[in-house]
């Protein structure tokens, strides 16, 4: 299963805990090339979805 990241929320969560793309990032243990898929309007897998809603303190149904 593949699921597509709000960027407008995920925006929003970052802005919350005043995080750059650089320390999501790192945070979230992830790639530059995930950031850009989903800021492209990809899909990610459930793994990587988790691991955002993680590093940003929300639950990951927040973010789709």
């Amino acid at each position: 299963m593949q699921l597509v990241i709000n960027t407008k929320t995920l925006g929003l969560a970052m802005a919350e805990q005043q995080l750059s793309i650089t320390e999501l990032q790192e945070k979230a243990k992830i790639s530059q090339a995930v950031i850009k898929s989903i800021n492209a309007g990809k899909s990610v897998k459930p793994a990587t979805l988790g691991k955002l809603a993680a590093a940003l303190g929300v639950e990951p149904k927040e973010l789709v």
